[in-house]
């Protein structure tokens, strides 16, 4: 079981269903369930997704016919205030 409340569904159900926003604090928002974004974010830290998960994900969305480019971006913009 999972120590991390935020899941891979739960996420993917979020920015299948956002236009918009899209950062921890969204999802925290309109989550079903009692979720911080401070718990979300715990999550994506600690989940790794290799370009060849991405693909495995996206593949079938992508018309392989047309010319086109998948752009994903893993950075994370830490608070003004943060301690590191």
């Amino acid at each position: 079981m999972s120590r991390h409340k935020c899941t891979k569904s739960l996420y993917r159900s979020f920015l299948q269903a956002s236009s918009v926003r899209y950062s921890g604090l969204a999802l925290s928002e309109v989550s079903p369930i009692p979720l911080s974004h401070d718990s979300v974010n715990r999550w994506l830290s600690s989940s790794a997704l290799r370009p060849s998960g991405v693909w495995n994900l996206t593949q079938s969305l992508i018309n392989k016919k047309e010319p086109c480019f998948l752009v994903c971006d893993d950075t994370f913009l830490d608070k003004i205030g943060a301690r590191r």
